[in-house]
């Protein structure tokens, strides 16, 4: 609140910078006592997916639950330029950042009820990639109003990755929701691929899908879920790092 989109591209670029630069595993004091991930660095397998998407003719996006100025920094480096990238957008006042946020859907600006997160992420996917407007683009669009292809590492993804029609990569973080879904493979179109930069081991006891795998929006542990209603069982970690 109170900066310019510019000034805070400039603070990310300086933290790019900062962290991109500094040895693996550099740690930092945040606050008084907080110890914090100090480095940082883009996968090689990340950049070449995205020039190889783009000479075959795929459209490619990043969408982020980060501001939007941050994405927009972050995403450069890459290869997705910032009007390709969609982050938190906040709305802004003589040229200044506020503390509300755009909307989405039947969301107005000023709501700060929707981020790109979760459900919201389809929302803002669906409006500013696809142009679907009003409360249309909270919901699951027609196949061919919806992503071929999706990559996504956390529970906050799983609902953008099952829009996508063609393929959906994943990448191990042994999260829960996202696992079980990915490990269930309902429809053969999951991929799982561990972490390219230290990669996490086998999660040893099998992902509670059949129970507590999924978060609802109160915050109460259920089963996962198919779509037609079936429970999703336990599933074993199978793809993960030495």
């Amino acid at each position: 609140h109170g900066w310019t989109p510019a000034q805070v591209k400039s603070f990310a670029s300086e933290a790019r910078t900062e962290n991109l630069n500094a040895p693996a595993d550099a740690v930092q004091t945040v606050g008084s006592n907080t110890r914090a991930t100090a480095w940082v660095r883009y996968y090689d397998q990340q950049r070449d997916l995205i020039r190889t998407l783009k000479k075959a003719g795929f459209d490619v996006w990043i969408t982020s639950a980060s501001p939007e100025p941050v994405v927009d920094v972050w995403a450069r480096g890459a290869g997705v330029d910032p009007d390709h990238a969609i982050g938190i957008r906040s709305t802004t006042e003589h040229g200044r950042i506020t503390s509300h946020l755009e909307g989405c859907g039947s969301a107005k600006d000023g709501d700060d009820s929707v981020i790109t997160y979760i459900d919201g992420k389809r929302c803002w996917i669906n409006q500013e990639i696809f142009g679907v407007r009003g409360a249309a683009a909270e919901k699951v669009q027609p196949a061919a109003g919806r992503q071929v292809f999706a990559a996504g590492d956390s529970d906050t993804d799983v609902s953008f990755l099952r829009d996508a029609t063609g393929l959906r990569l994943v990448l191990n973080r042994n999260k829960n929701e996202l696992m079980c879904r990915a490990y269930d493979d309902s429809d053969g179109r999951w991929i799982v691929n561990p972490m390219f930069i230290e990669p996490k081991g086998q999660k040893t006891a099998p992902y509670p899908c059949a129970t507590t795998g999924y978060t609802d929006h109160d915050g109460t542990p259920a089963p996962v879920r198919r779509s037609d209603g079936s429970v999703v069982p336990d599933q074993k970690d199978s793809v993960y790092g030495g």
